[in-house]
């Protein structure tokens, strides 16, 4: 497995103005990708805000087998697709500070604009999840990482603010490698193609091999025969011989676009 110690100087510097932030705000809210929670947070974020309220919002639910997901009273399921999931996610960061405002109401303080923090990895979808919330394109959105480089607070209705930062990866990892790629956490390009492609083949096939057929056709007995089937059913050949690299790289866009079906990392 391909070991990865990569920490850009900006994350590091990223890493500061969060923790100098943190007491500006009431609420802190780490995104998560559904797919796989576990392998996209980043232990640093435990360390942020530990007396504050912390919600754990697991994004592309559309994208995830929830079937394998456990909620707590501090997560929730978002699909930035669907209305009343946005809903709900608002809804949820209000009760969470339904104590503090009433506290503020019984001293006479006129509550104050609740302001949350939005923390995660890169390419999570913090600015996709913000975007939805305000119903217009105010940040920039892409599907690669690192793109959002400053904090930068956000007005989404005057009664809720939020701290929008940018992505923090760990300073290494390693068995998350693969699946941070899968999900484009990380850039793919990073890692041998090779070795990603055979450890997602190995997993789909593992666990969603039914999936895998939908989409490709018979499973066939190696993944050599089984990219090669690939290659043949998307006619993706130079000339007339078989173009395995771009049937591994068709085989990872397909995972990372969802076009396999709901799938699960963790």
């Amino acid at each position: 497995m391909s070991i990865i110690h990569w920490y850009p100087g900006h994350m590091k510097k990223a890493s500061n103005k969060l923790l100098e932030a943190i007491k500006l705000v009431d609420l802190v809210i780490e995104l998560v990708d559904a797919r796989s929670p576990n392998k996209t947070t980043n232990p640093f974020f435990k360390t942020v805000g530990i007396n504050k309220p912390h919600l754990m919002v697991l994004m592309k639910s559309d994208l995830a087998d929830i079937s394998k997901i456990k909620l707590d009273d501090n997560s929730i399921l978002v699909n930035i697709k669907d209305q009343k999931s946005l809903n709900a996610l608002v809804d949820k960061i209000t009760s969470m500070m339904a104590k503090k405002r009433e506290k503020e109401i019984k001293r006479g303080i006129k509550p104050l604009p609740i302001k949350a923090m939005i923390i995660g990895i890169p390419n999570v979808g913090k600015s996709s999840l913000i975007n939805a919330l305000m119903h217009k394109k105010i940040t920039k959105v892409e599907n690669k990482p690192g793109l959002t480089k400053n904090n930068r607070w956000i007005n989404v209705n005057n009664k809720f603010y939020l701290l929008d930062t940018p992505g923090i990866l760990p300073t290494d990892y390693l068995e998350s490698n693969y699946v941070l790629a899968l999900i484009g956490a990380i850039k793919v390009d990073i890692l041998p193609i090779i070795e990603l492609s055979e450890f997602a083949y190995f997993y789909i096939v593992k666990h969603y091999p039914k999936l895998y057929e939908a989409r490709y056709g018979k499973i066939q007995e190696n993944s050599h025969e089984s990219f090669k089937a690939i290659s043949e059913k998307y006619q993706i050949k130079n000339d007339k011989s078989i173009n395995f690299e771009r049937a591994r790289s068709l085989f990872l866009k397909d995972i990372r676009d969802g076009k396999l079906g709901k799938l699960y990392f963790d």
